[in-house]
């Protein structure tokens, strides 16, 4: 009853040029085609899409949205018990409870609802052969069906924004990454959400082994973290022969801030330290000794 109110009072105050909105049957306005909210506070379906107005411009609104039939009502960024394992046999494991995929042809998400699958790669590749030492996007591509639950496949693809989607295909939702050593096999890992640990090996894999720098260095993580990564997740610890030093992991070129922290010596901390758009990290040490940064994991950037 509010929900029809609250309609009704937005009706009364449309200000459009040609054919009023309407109240349907769910107690929402319809805007018709090629108009919209005009008035602070105004909000309703414009093509199927739910949009507001404020003082400064008409934006979209978002919704989790949870249709099982995958009607639009979901927006892109939302998902929901996402898991992605892979091992070094070539397989990978994808399951959700739900996600948004977005499409090029239409401005329309898609919601997926429960879904799991296991595939090995070849197989899964968009397109060519596997390459060695390479990072593939692992996407959920999508196509809907009318009054049933959209067809969902996973692909993998050396793109993160436009893999080849196939015949019929309209939407796709990137998931996460793999990434295969100089011997095409695919590094094992296991992601949870947007949070990723990796088995390169036991204790993590070296990004810097014995440096010695008393000014911030950058390291370039790109071989351990995926493009899209916020975080790497590292192991670090500085080695001197008597005495107490210090060293730091941070953002290269900030300085000193609360992202960087200190590692005694031969104590070993473990943190996520933040990256630069292109995975670079940096560290120093408080005297000339022994650095040792070892990658173990990222944050996604979902």
């Amino acid at each position: 009853m509010k929900r029809a109110v609250l309609a009704l009072l937005l009706l009364s105050s449309a200000t459009l040029a040609g054919p009023p909105p309407v109240l349907d049957s769910r107690g929402i306005i319809q805007f018709p085609a090629g108009a919209g909210p005009t008035k602070n506070g105004e909000i309703g379906l414009v093509g199927g899409v739910l949009k507001g107005y404020d003082s400064e411009t008409v934006f979209t609104l978002r919704s989790s949205g949870s249709s099982s039939t995958g009607t639009s009502g979901a927006t892109t960024g939302v998902y929901s018990g996402l898991l992605v394992t892979c091992d070094a046999t070539e397989t990978v494991t994808v399951s959700f409870s739900g996600v948004t995929a977005s499409s090029t042809l239409s401005t329309t998400p898609l919601w997926l609802p429960t879904f799991s699958v296991t595939g090995t790669v070849p197989s899964l590749l968009d397109r060519g052969s596997e390459a060695a030492t390479t990072w593939y996007a692992v996407h959920a591509v999508a196509k809907a069906n009318a009054g049933a639950a959209p067809t969902v496949k996973i692909v993998l693809s050396t793109s993160a924004t436009s893999p080849v989607l196939g015949a019929t295909y309209t939407h796709f939702r990137r998931l996460g990454w793999v990434r295969n050593d100089g011997s095409s096999n695919l590094v094992p890992l296991q992601q949870h959400g947007d949070m990723v640990a990796s088995q390169w090996q036991p204790g993590g894999v070296s990004l810097v082994s014995n440096g010695k720098v008393t000014v911030w260095t950058t390291v370039d993580a790109s071989s351990q973290a995926p493009p899209t990564a916020s975080h790497i997740y590292v192991n670090f610890y500085g080695v001197l022969s008597g005495g107490n030093v210090v060293a730091y992991v941070g953002l290269p070129g900030i300085g000193s801030i609360a992202s960087q922290l200190a590692c005694y010596n031969y104590g070993t901390i473990t943190v996520y330290v933040p990256l630069t758009p292109t995975q670079q990290m940096a560290y120093v040490s408080s005297a000339t000794i022994g650095v040792y940064v070892r990658s173990a994991g990222w944050i996604d950037d979902l």
